[in-house]
């Protein structure tokens, strides 16, 4: 098909402007491309011919591809599906949930994890959390229960003036003082240890932990546990690395696994990451007797798509690294994404641990 050329306008005796004039042609037909619903269907066009001096094209149509064949769904089979996605759940009077917790925030991002521990002395649990995200300047959280549904917040508590963020937080004896202290994994940043002194004091004891601040590279989790790793009584930290992060528009550090920091009884800790880490990261780690070898092994999720090697068992020669759990059980394609939180349960004291996932189960035999 030739579409015409427009012949350009004289502006002067002495210049002569040609414009070149644009045709947009678009062809219909009811041809083998027909819409299966009977319209007509759409041709694109394709150049074979131009001339940059007399201003013409020749354009061919060219057929649309045929549209792939769509299943008719029947209602009836569209009343089916919506029928499988309906529970029943019957009335119970066996189970009940009542509201118990007022005082405690309403809103907030108060994400990635918490700690359940008398902090007081007082006999009963409370609450220590992160601060919340996107609250600059807020820094830990404790929250007082008095053991019938009521919290308050620990006005007496203080913290040392320290870069924190949300997190995850884990409560221990660190020095053997008998108060509690916290653990903090503070996103994009690293670790914090803080030794309390039973009454609301807290000191930084981070020493040999990572951290950095001003955009420097630094191994920083948002998930970690409280375990005596090599069996000499005090807790030791073991942290999921959170991925690769991005501070100021450059990547400011990557995943090494999970990482072991040793406490050295005196404020400080020694780390022990893997020799050869798998660069797996996540935002949940869960620990279990997977092997029934009376060591705890330690479970991750991962936010790389199809990691099958969440679950760590301890090795027989037990050290002081990460090496000495190794992976031990492989989950079913497709269950590993950042959405799967790993927990353990030990329903029977003679069963072994069993890993929980939205998509299933894994169970060490």
């Amino acid at each position: 098909m030739r579409v015409p050329t427009c012949r350009p306008p004289i502006l002067s005796a002495a210049l002569i402007f040609l414009i070149a004039c644009t045709a947009t042609v678009m062809l219909t037909g009811q041809s083998s491309a027909a819409d299966p619903q009977g319209g007509a269907s759409m041709q694109s066009l394709d150049v074979v011919k131009e001339d940059d001096k007399l201003y013409y094209k020749v354009y061919k149509p060219v057929a649309a591809p045929k549209p792939a064949p769509v299943a008719q769904v029947s209602p009836q089979e569209q009343r089916r599906i919506r029928d499988s996605y309906r529970v029943n759940v019957p009335a119970s009077t066996r189970l009940r949930f009542t509201p118990f917790g007022q005082g405690l925030p309403a809103s907030g991002q108060w994400r990635e994890g918490f700690a359940i521990a008398d902090m007081n002395g007082d006999g009963h649990p409370d609450i220590v959390s992160g601060p919340p995200r996107k609250a600059p300047g807020a820094g830990p959280a404790i929250f007082l229960g008095n053991g019938k549904g009521s919290w308050s917040r620990w006005r007496e508590a203080k913290f040392p003036p320290l870069a924190y963020d949300y997190g995850d937080a884990q409560v221990g004896d660190f020095n053997g003082d008998g108060h509690p202290d916290l653990a903090l994994a503070v996103h994009l940043r690293g670790l914090i240890a803080l030794l309390g002194d039973g009454k609301g004091g807290f000191s930084d004891s981070s020493e040999g932990l990572d951290f950095a601040l001003g955009g420097k590279s630094a191994f920083s989790s948002t998930a970690l546990r409280l375990v005596d790793w090599n069996g000499d009584g005090r807790p030791d930290i073991l942290a999921l690395g959170e991925g690769p992060g991005l501070m100021g528009g450059r990547l400011v550090h990557s995943s090494r696994g999970v990482s072991l920091y040793h406490n050295l009884g005196d404020g400080k800790w020694e780390r022990h990451a893997s020799a050869a880490p798998n660069q797996i990261f996540g935002d949940s780690i869960a620990m279990g007797d997977f092997d029934g070898s009376g060591h705890p092994g330690f479970a991750t999720s991962a936010s790389v798509q199809d990691r099958r090697d969440l679950v760590n068992l301890p090795s027989r020669a037990r050290k002081q690294n990460v090496d000495a759990a190794s992976p031990g059980v492989q989950l079913e394609a497709g269950v590993s994404d950042r959405e799967v939180g790993a927990s353990v349960a030990r329903r029977n004291p003679r069963l072994r641990p069993t890993i929980r996932t939205p998509s299933g189960a894994a169970r060490r035999r």
